[in-house]
């Protein structure tokens, strides 16, 4: 297993919202709380993200998946491998179970 740094936003059970570099490449794992149904949705979306321009780290990620360069699809918040932390890295086999748009 090669894990994969991340940082992340709102955790409930597992991150929420996830940014990884995956070799030169960012991505955004997103996964919002629905209000009308009163849960988080069983997948995130995934973005391919420009590189992020040096700010304030604590800055609002609200609305982030808008800077997005590209939607590449979809995967099961169950598919995504974690660490035994669940909030310090991902299995970059994870990308392997990424459904495209």
């Amino acid at each position: 297993m090669k894990y994969l740094s991340i940082e992340y936003r709102d955790f409930y059970d597992v991150p929420r919202a996830i940014l990884v570099h995956r070799g030169e490449e960012l991505f955004l794992f997103d996964c919002p709380f629905d209000e009308k149904h009163d849960e988080y949705a069983a997948i995130y979306t995934v973005y391919l993200m420009p590189e992020p321009s040096p700010e304030d780290p604590s800055a609002s990620w609200l609305n982030i998946s808008r800077m997005a360069v590209k939607t590449l699809g979809h995967i099961k918040v169950s598919d995504v491998i974690f660490d035994k932390t669940r909030r310090a890295s991902i299995d970059e086999e994870s990308f392997h179970a990424i459904i495209p748009c």
